[in-house]
């Protein structure tokens, strides 16, 4: 690629934390090894069934043949927990990303509008999900603060109707407006 070529796939900004929301991407993380988990589970439960179906339809099996696959499936359990869990939670993480950057972008977003005001549109990168909610984001702040941009000694007005609209925020944090 030249260097003069736009490179329109890059994001406008890398993210500086690894884990933008750590107790959200932990928790999916941790949902993915569980699948990984019950996967391995289920696949024993298919062997072990299979085996023993295997023991019955061979004459003379004994409980020598029982306790060799018993070792079989354990050793089988073992070995594809081992390589499912890595890709399964690294999935977890990687695919949080997505959701888990822009969440908090939106947060940042409004906890900078709650403490200097209106400071222009939110944005978040170009491949990361909720581009929809981003955009009605938008557009609901723009018609909040669009009309008290344009009458005259409304930056006062900005704080009451921040005052009036951060009660019907989630309690998470409380955000003080004076008015």
């Amino acid at each position: 690629m030249a260097k003069n070529e736009p490179q329109a796939s890059k994001p406008r900004y890398r993210r500086s934390k690894r884990l933008v929301l750590a107790g959200l991407q932990l928790k999916l993380a941790i949902a993915f090894a569980l699948l990984a988990c019950v996967a391995t589970v289920v696949q024993a439960l298919v062997l072990v069934h299979a085996l023993s179906g295997l023991a019955r339809d061979v004459a003379g099996a004994d409980s020598a043949v029982f306790a060799q696959a018993s070792s079989l499936v354990r050793q089988n359990v073992m070995i594809s927990l081992a390589l499912l869990l890595p890709p399964f939670v690294l999935a977890g993480v990687l695919v949080t990303f997505r959701i888990a950057g822009p969440v908090y972008r939106f947060q940042k977003y409004f906890e900078d509008m709650a403490s200097s005001g209106y400071s222009g549109p939110c944005t978040i990168r170009r491949g990361d999900e909720l581009q929809e909610l981003c955009r009605s984001i938008n557009r609901g702040v723009e018609r909040l603060v669009d009309p008290l941009q344009k009458t005259p000694g409304a930056s006062g007005q900005t704080d009451h109707v921040l005052a009036e609209v951060a009660p019907a925020l989630p309690a998470q944090k409380q955000v003080e407006v004076s008015s």
